[in-house]
């Protein structure tokens, strides 16, 4: 393994712990880091759960991809589901994105600690905007890591705290935005 990479994945995990606490508060247990897709060096991902009794909090780090995203999935019977569905799709556990209930509360398009990639955007401008990441990553990952915290806590509350009832809504934008539609 990289040794770069792997003082990268420690530094993820200590900010996430360290700026995500407020949710051990809440009563939500950290689950372990979880590496996915290491076998594929392009999709190499890291994830840290925090876990309630009805909901996890996702935080990834697509390290290739220079993203990092947060996501609230629900749980089935108190445990994640097999796959997960951000735009309402049937068969699905559902799932949000936190960039989405940010957007659709405030009414206003939310200022991202990175840029999102669209799936509209030209090859160049996806170029682009990994560069951009990439290097804010490198120049300022605990403080992208607490925006990122800072977000969940401005406009998450109440789902913090159980109430599912915007998740529809929620998937709707998500959906809309992604088929280009908003």
């Amino acid at each position: 393994m990289d040794k770069d990479l792997e003082i990268w994945i420690d530094d993820f995990q200590k900010y996430v712990i360290k700026h995500f606490n407020f949710l051990l508060d809440m009563e939500f247990k950290i689950e372990p880091l979880n590496r996915k897709n290491f076998e594929y060096y392009q999709d190499q991902e890291v994830e840290i759960n925090f876990m309630s009794n009805k909901i996890c909090v996702s935080i990834n780090w697509f390290i290739n991809y220079r993203n990092i995203g947060i996501s609230i999935k629900e749980l089935e019977k108190g445990k994640l589901c097999d796959k997960y569905s951000f735009y309402g799709d049937s068969n699905y556990g559902r799932a949000i994105n936190v960039f989405d209930l940010a957007s659709l509360i405030s009414k206003e398009s939310i200022n991202r600690p990175l840029p999102e990639i669209l799936p509209q955007d030209s090859t160049n401008a996806i170029m682009k905007k990994v560069g951009i990441s990439g290097k804010l990553i490198n120049d300022n990952f605990e403080k992208i890591i607490k925006d990122f915290a800072n977000l969940l806590k401005d406009y998450s509350m109440n789902i913090l705290n159980g109430d599912l009832s915007l998740f529809p809504k929620i998937q709707e934008y998500s959906k809309k935005k992604q088929e280009g539609s908003l």
